[in-house]
């Protein structure tokens, strides 16, 4: 009968709103889990950033530590050369004081050269460690940003299906009655960093 139409119309146009408004509620839900998502790459570019350059400063560091290691080493082989020779003048007989004075300065300007190179090499391999145990960390930080990405990417694809099987009840109740789906609008791509990150390990700035 005519007033079964209408009433079987008003349910439809019911059930279609009703569809209107939750298709709403997903998009909105999708649109803020792909910007969470979009966020977690960023930091997560932003942390592979900061690996690379704790990277970089350590493997600077360590070059540093065997030039200076070279440095001492050689310095030590001059000093055991001045102390033989300062040995053969105490057996050799015959040689002036002053000989003797000027290698004895000689020898302590080189003890006190080695010194601060074995000092200066000890900071360096304190800063080492220290950058060593900030790339650990790094590396953490990094994996706990992968995986939010993860989760964020899974949470979108999980909504994106609901959708779908709303949109197929929908069709499946409606039948040619369904309203015109709107253009789905691509994902945004994540921006590019533009800039370098804020934090950046300065263990061996001097």
């Amino acid at each position: 009968s005519l007033e079964e139409n209408n009433n079987l119309r008003e349910q439809l146009q019911k059930f279609i709103q009703q569809y209107e408004v939750a298709q709403k509620h997903f998009e909105n839900q999708l649109k803020a889990k792909d910007l969470e998502a979009q966020l977690a790459d960023a930091k997560f570019r932003q942390a592979e950033e900061l690996l690379k350059q704790a990277s970089s400063e350590t493997e600077a560091y360590r070059g540093k530590m065997l030039e200076i290691a070279e440095r001492e080493n050689t310095l030590r082989e001059q000093l055991s050369t001045y102390s033989g020779k300062f040995t053969e003048l105490q057996e050799t007989i015959g040689k002036s004081n002053e000989t003797f004075v000027t290698f004895k300065k000689d020898s302590e300007k080189m003890q006190k050269r080695i010194k601060s190179l074995t000092k200066e090499n000890k900071e360096l391999s304190l800063k080492v460690d220290r950058n060593t145990t900030e790339n650990e960390q790094l590396k953490k930080d990094l994996l706990a940003v992968r995986k939010q990405k993860e989760k964020m990417e899974t949470l979108c694809r999980t909504l994106t299906q609901e959708r779908s099987t709303l949109r197929e009840k929908l069709k499946a109740a409606g039948g040619d009655d369904e309203p015109a789906e709107p253009a789905a609008e691509p994902a945004a791509e994540p921006a590019e960093e533009t800039e370098a990150p804020a934090v950046v390990a300065a263990a061996g700035a001097e």
